[in-house]
């Protein structure tokens, strides 16, 4: 493996664990408990046009924290499920993130990180 491709690794190791630094206890944050799209009137089916607005929800709060840590990811978007693919519910890109933008983000949230 070439030293830039496993200082890549590396870099996108650190991010991980930066960012799961970064979540809060939900039992600490009762607002941030797992939220299920309630069902519409008159129905006690879920559609997929709830949990595509709750995907949507949720990559906004996602931005919101990352824009307030001073991290911008402008690829990210909502994927919708594929059942070809394996994936159930839908997911969220964070999209394609040059190096030089990995390592920014991850000098940012460090500063945070260590500013708390």
């Amino acid at each position: 493996m070439s030293e830039e491709l496993e200082r890549l690794i590396d870099l996108a190791r650190a991010l991980a664990d930066q960012l799961g630094a970064l979540v809060p206890d939900a039992h600490e944050h009762p607002e941030l408990e797992e939220r299920v799209p309630e069902p519409r009137a008159g129905t006690a089916l879920v559609t997929a046009e709830d949990l595509t607005r709750d995907a949507e929800k949720a990559k906004q709060d996602l931005e919101m924290a990352l824009t307030e840590l001073g991290v911008v990811l402008p690829d990210i978007k909502v994927v919708a499920p594929c059942a070809p693919c394996g994936r159930t519910d839908s997911s969220i890109s964070l999209g394609a993130i040059s190096p030089s933008d990995a390592r920014d983000f991850a000098l940012a949230i460090r500063r945070e990180v260590k500013r708390r």
